[in-house]
């Protein structure tokens, strides 16, 4: 389901190579559907549909994303630590 509700249409293909085959192109239709908004709230999603599309700058960018949010909540941790 995207954003604006709308679904995007897909058949799961029975056979493994054709669904290898598909995935980038899927994963592309999801990432233009996604808002910038959506995007942020989900990196690790972005981060594996961008790495599913062969997107590597943009997955990329989504874990380096990713770890700057994980290194400001250890620091909020740590001054919350009274120990």
């Amino acid at each position: 389901m995207t954003d604006d509700g709308s679904a995007i249409a897909f058949t799961v293909p029975a056979d493994v190579q054709v669904l290898e085959a598909v995935a980038p192109e899927l994963a592309r239709q999801v990432i233009r559907s996604l808002t910038p908004i959506a995007r942020e709230q989900d990196l690790m999603g972005a981060y594996q549909l961008e790495m599913v599309a062969a997107d590597f700058p943009a997955a990329e960018s989504a874990l380096d994303a990713l770890r700057r949010r994980f290194q400001t909540v250890g620091r909020r941790e740590q001054c919350l630590d009274p120990t």
